[in-house]
């Protein structure tokens, strides 16, 4: 009885949880009616009904955001991946580097500039600038899946975004351990080698995962991967990244850039099926968010 009492206590969560998930299957139409992005339109919904609006939402959905977040950033950063599948390093590699640099570089150096001429504080300024740079990739990746988007401009943006979170995370693990030493806080040593480790780590774990996941994923059914079999190599990564203490959002990009340069599987068809077992995920997400 009191297993059964306890089931039936979190029913209302549950539909809470499919109200919003239908809600989200039909927000492209009222977004579309509305001219506005689907992204627009959940966010806002998710301040009407959340805590600061109308307090609609259990505490307990409220809750379960950082998993949720976790998860749907894993995700985004896989499949920002997919952009490394046709992309030549020697030819388009330059402009990519130069425009994503440009871009980290101009925000970080402005932020850090104006932050300590207001607040004559070099820690902040340096954890501000540090912050200046994050870019949006699940909004932006929501509105061209949402919008269809191809072409030049779309693959350079998309690699744009990529290199951007690639460098704004390096960056800003660089800044974190440079204001940990001037705050005196810990052995500086330490610092550095466990800023080194939260980005090197990263990579050797993006590829010691993605070199098997590309062989492996996609052999039970000839060229089918499963959805099971990729959200757990993908969910193994982020895993084993919050176990080593390093960055998930690194390592799942990097992940998925190993998968996309590999020739030994169809490649569209593990981003393609990652997309679309991430719905449910994004619209948690920016609901909650």
């Amino acid at each position: 009885m009191e297993a059964e009492a306890i089931e039936v206590a979190e029913l209302p969560n549950i539909l809470v949880i499919g109200l919003f998930l239908m809600f989200g299957g039909r927000a492209y139409a009222i977004a579309r009616s509305l001219r506005l992005p689907r992204v627009t339109l959940l966010v806002i919904s998710g301040i009407i009904i959340g805590p600061s609006g109308l307090k609609l939402v259990p505490d307990e959905i409220v809750g379960l955001f950082p998993i949720m977040s976790y998860i749907a950033l894993s995700m985004i950063a896989f499949r920002l991946g997919e952009t490394f599948i046709n992309f030549d390093l020697l030819k388009s590699g330059p402009r990519i580097f130069a425009i994503s640099f440009g871009k980290t570089l101009v925000a970080s150096s402005l932020v850090f500039t104006v932050a300590y001429l207001i607040q004559d504080d070099l820690v902040l300024a340096l954890l501000l600038a540090g912050l200046a740079p994050a870019s949006a990739p699940a909004a932006t990746l929501d509105v061209i899946s949402e919008t269809e988007s191809k072409g030049p401009l779309t693959d350079t943006i998309i690699r744009v975004l990529a290199m951007d979170n690639v460098l704004g995370i390096t960056l800003f693990s660089i800044l974190i351990v440079v204001a940990e030493i001037i705050a005196g806080s810990g052995n500086p040593s330490e610092q550095v080698i466990s800023g080194a480790w939260e980005i090197g780590g990263a990579f050797v774990l993006g590829v010691a995962i993605g070199w098997p996941m590309a062989r492996l994923a996609g052999r039970l059914k000839k060229g089918k991967p499963s959805l099971l079999e990729i959200t757990g190599f993908l969910l193994l990564c982020a895993g084993l990244a919050y176990q080593l203490k390093i960055s998930y959002l690194l390592a799942c990009i990097v992940l998925g850039a190993t998968v996309a340069k590999n020739r030994a599987q169809p490649k569209k068809n593990i981003f393609g099926t990652i997309e679309e077992g991430s719905e449910p995920f994004f619209v948690l997400f920016f609901l909650l968010a």
